[in-house]
């Protein structure tokens, strides 16, 4: 069999086609939530997963839902910062490589789009039992990193989780090309995604990633932990960029009867 035509048959097992194949993959990603050992996340955000869950299940099988026979075209759900979509999705290029498919997509039309509530400082401080000031202090260190500013309060997602130790690598996407304007960084209004990692050897250096793949840009800029907390919190403050790394899990494919 020849790559592209393995990268089609792959594309067919891999997605989510019919309403069946994709709520019985919801329920099955419900299940993963639900199990302690494999997710890692705190009971207090797991609880309001599984609740924002289950109204999205709810939502999902109350609609009618044509199956995809279009070549390429397929569901797919994601967890936003905020929210979870149901998205239907057009894979634009298909490759075999190294033994399986990769995948470029984009998504056409989003078809279902349930929010989570928006937490107080105080709300936020009371679920995970710790002060408002150590919420404040999480923000402005840029570690709570779905915080938005509404009308010049801070409010958090239900979906963020408290906080670990140390320092976690940030992936922010741009909801927007050209969104972001952070003056003392001019790189941020042309790039699509900006990547932060702590240097491996000093914890007091971080290495800036201002990306444009459709420019073919990719920037690196070092910085000091200061002024590494003072640009996170000025991209968090825009409202404008949302965390890579969405959820997504497709079980194999169990059709219920």
């Amino acid at each position: 069999m020849l790559d592209h035509e393995k990268a089609e048959k792959a594309f067919r097992e891999e997605g989510l086609f019919p309403k069946a194949e994709l709520v019985a993959s919801f329920k099955g990603y419900m299940e993963y939530v639900a199990t302690e050992d494999e997710t890692g996340i705190s009971e207090a955000m797991r609880e309001k997963r599984l609740e924002l869950c289950q109204r999205f299940l709810e939502k999902l099988q109350a609609c009618h839902l044509p199956t995809q026979v279009e070549p390429r075209w397929f569901y797919e759900y994601d967890f936003e910062d905020t929210s979870i979509e149901l998205n239907l999705c057009r894979a634009t290029e298909l490759e075999w490589r190294d033994g399986g498919l990769t995948m470029t997509s984009e998504v056409e039309f989003t078809l279902i789009c349930v929010e989570c509530e928006m937490l107080s400082v105080e709300e936020f401080a009371k679920l995970y039992g710790v002060t408002p000031v150590t919420v404040r202090q999480w923000i402005r260190r840029g570690k709570l990193r779905t915080a938005r500013k509404m009308g010049g309060e801070w409010v958090i997602p239900e979906l963020a989780d408290k906080p670990e130790r140390g320092y976690e690598p940030a992936w922010y996407v741009m909801k927007e090309p050209g969104a972001i304007s952070v003056e003392e960084y001019p790189f941020a209004e042309y790039s699509t995604m900006i990547l932060i990692d702590q240097d491996k050897d000093n914890k007091d250096l971080f290495h800036v990633r201002f990306v444009n793949k459709d420019k073919k840009m990719h920037q690196v800029l070092d910085l000091g932990r200061k002024d590494t907390e003072a640009l996170e919190r000025a991209l968090i403050a825009t409202g404008k960029t949302t965390q890579a790394g969405r959820v997504q899990y497709v079980p194999e494919k169990i059709v219920e009867e």
